[in-house]
């Protein structure tokens, strides 16, 4: 068994818990490269990944590598060079200043340019995976493994999404603590929820989109990540997105108090509230098939998930919501 996939597995025979149900049904860890460096294309099991602009690249921009220069480590493990457990991650070309004095070929693992002077290191550049089939999966969920510097929002990675017709930002990536790592990165855990056009969409891309605004602050490691898992529970004869029926929630965000109002749902059904690490944090009977007031206890503030079941255990309504 790989190494890196130990510590996801063992998180997800705990998070079983939350549905009986509950499965990865897509992983990425990088397994079909053994480039040593520079290797700016990948394919691998699941197929190519695909390297985009997405905006203005200066002539020494930050770019994507897909090499074993920058390992995919254990969480809360300090960043480690060159060895056979690759990882994607942002580096330098060859010709940026920062390249030219502290690593001739660019690829030296998750270290970059922040720029500040000529040529321009301004990037915007976005890995895209391979089609992901997410046919009867319901409720997904995305997490990684990941190390992160730069600076505040002007040098960080963006996570994206795919349905079949249109990219959207999903997040912005937090920058990991990287104390006592010498320059370089500790391996974090993180995840986020897919928009609700996932469930059972076959054509669902996600993304990992790099921005640096060449303005000469930032710090290293640059972006670097691996262990890519898709969750989702099995949602057998789950309906199509456009075969629910509306339901709405206001206030939206809120503070854990809020009303959930439905077009018509059967008697006798039940409501379920997730988090985005797929713990189920609410369940109760809904006392009305038209209007409901829900109160969650203390709650953090987040993304939490909605799905309301009717007796059989159909799934009726689904929806997010955001507590502030």
């Amino acid at each position: 068994m790989n190494k890196r996939i130990t510590p996801l597995l063992i998180a997800a025979l705990v998070s079983l818990s939350f549905i009986s149900k509950a499965q990865q049904f897509w992983i990425e860890n990088w397994t079909g490269t053994s480039c040593a460096s520079l290797c700016t294309t990948y394919t691998g099991p699941n197929g190519a990944w695909k390297v985009d602009t997405v905006g203005t690249m200066g002539a020494a921009a930050n770019i994507w590598y897909f090499s074993n220069t920058e390992q995919g480590m254990g969480r809360t493990v300090c960043g480690s060079g060159s060895g056979s457990s690759a990882t994607a991650h942002i580096g330098n070309q060859s010709n940026s200043p920062a390249a030219f004095l502290f690593c001739p070929n660019g690829d030296c693992g998750a270290a970059y340019d922040a720029g500040g002077s000529s040529p321009s290191v301004t990037s915007n550049e976005r890995i895209e995976s391979p089609v992901i089939n997410c046919t009867g999966k319901g409720t997904i969920t995305l997490s990684f493994n990941y190390i992160q510097g730069g600076q505040a929002l002007k040098d960080n990675d963006s996570v994206m999404y795919f349905d079949g017709t249109t990219w959207a930002f999903l997040s912005a990536t937090p920058k990991t603590n990287n104390s006592g790592c010498l320059g370089q990165g500790k391996w974090t855990y993180y995840s986020v929820a897919l928009p609700l056009s996932a469930n059972n969409n076959a054509n669902v891309k996600i993304g990992f989109k790099w921005t640096n605004d060449d303005d000469g602050a930032g710090t290293d490691p640059s972006f670097a990540i691996d262990s890519i898992v898709l969750n989702a529970a099995t949602t057998s004869g789950i309906l199509a997105l456009n075969d629910y029926k509306n339901s709405q929630i206001y206030p939206n965000p809120n503070k854990g108090n809020f009303t959930l109002k439905f077009e018509n749902i059967q008697s006798n059904s039940s409501l379920e509230i997730y988090n985005v690490l797929g713990e189920k944090v609410y369940q109760s009977e809904l006392s009305s098939i038209d209007e409901n007031q829900i109160n969650l206890a203390n709650p953090k503030a987040g993304v939490y998930l909605y799905r309301v079941f009717s007796a059989d255990r159909t799934i009726s309504s689904e929806g997010k919501f955001m507590v502030k």
